[in-house]
């Protein structure tokens, strides 16, 4: 029981769930996009293969977070990118949280004894 209470394995759990959350919703925003040609080709081509990891998932939270899709003008492509929006920002910085809480732990706490 001690080591679901280290802090390492608390960070551990979020970190693995922030990635999880967020793999997940960019996925469907990403796999969604391919749905609107124009749009996809406006946002730079983004694919799982750009945004596999959170440093080049930026691009397109910046995409999203600054509402560059609203220049397209198209309103079924606009009420996509606003469906997915919220979801996808908050979920990629949940990601972020997670991964600093995991390295802050290790290096404040260090690893559980047991592990």
């Amino acid at each position: 029981m001690e080591i679901i209470l280290h802090p390492t394995a608390i960070a551990t759990f979020v970190f693995i769930a922030g990635l999880l959350v967020e793999s997940w919703y960019s996925w469907r925003f990403l796999k969604g996009l391919k749905n609107y040609p124009d749009l996809w080709e406006h946002s730079g081509y983004r694919s799982l293969a750009t945004d596999s990891n959170l440093i080049g998932a930026w691009e397109t939270i910046k995409y999203l977070k600054e509402r560059e899709y609203v220049k397209r003008e198209e309103s079924e492509e606009v009420e996509f990118c606003e469906a997915h929006r919220k979801p996808v920002i908050y979920s990629y910085f949940f990601g972020v949280v997670g991964v600093c809480s995991f390295f802050m732990s290790i290096f404040v706490f260090g690893w559980p004894p047991a592990w």
